[in-house]
């Protein structure tokens, strides 16, 4: 008898196909292609954004240093014209300046045009002290007039205030008629005090015109020099 223990064939079993791409899967394919291509495009025109922006920033800077650079240029070339015009303004204005020379203590004053005419009478001797009993105080004076008010007060000689001279600088200095004056010189060894007009010598219409001497003339003393 056969027997009947027989093994089974083995049945292979069917292979699954793939499947083809189907039109969905495709679409999504060209969906994330394009994502991906628009990203890089964006990616590219924002650095090229960025190159053209710096390259414009570097460019400015560049012309801001530029105009900055002659911006000193022209401030230099204006101090420069600045400094020569005032230094031949000065050098003008000391070739211009006139003086009244006083020869007997060899010093000059510098006249403005409010006292261009100017003129001085001196006697005395420096070398005195001042001395209240003497009259005048004792010591040198000087006596200022001028030309446009030479009419004025004849032969009133302090016109314009009393200028002691001292070849000495004296204790007592102050205005009133006890005193020597205020010192608004000391020139060439020489001492000068000033007393103030005590009495108005013209008449009223006059006054005005010497008042407008007397703080020039002052001036001119306080700026006295050594002639040379």
């Amino acid at each position: 008898m056969e027997s009947n223990n027989r093994q089974p064939v083995p049945v292979d079993s069917p292979v699954a196909e793939p499947k083809p791409p189907t039109k969905a899967s495709k679409s999504k394919t060209k969906r994330v292609l394009l994502v991906l291509f628009i990203v890089v495009m964006l990616l590219g025109s924002a650095c090229g954004v960025y190159r053209w922006q710096h390259k414009k920033v570097s460019e400015l800077n560049i012309k801001v240093g530029m105009l900055q650079g002659q911006i000193m240029q022209l401030s230099k070339e204006v101090s420069k014209q600045t400094t020569a015009t005032t230094s031949a303004t000065d050098a003008s204005s000391a070739t211009s300046q006139k003086y009244l020379v006083i020869s007997p203590l060899g010093i000059k004053l510098p006249l403005s045009s409010t006292i261009e005419d100017l003129t001085y009478t001196y006697d005395g001797d420096a070398k005195e002290n001042f001395d209240p009993s003497v009259n005048g105080g004792g010591g040198a004076s000087l006596h200022f007039s001028a030309k446009s008010i030479s009419s004025f007060c004849p032969g009133y000689q302090n016109i314009l205030g009393t200028y002691r001279v001292y070849s000495t600088k004296q204790t007592n200095p102050g205005p009133s008629d006890i005193q020597v004056g205020t010192l608004e010189a000391q020139v060439n060894g020489y001492y000068i005090y000033y007393h103030h007009v005590q009495d108005g010598c013209a008449p009223e219409s006059e006054q005005s015109q010497i008042g407008m001497l007397i703080d020039p003339l002052l001036k001119s003393v306080q700026a006295a020099k050594v002639a040379s």
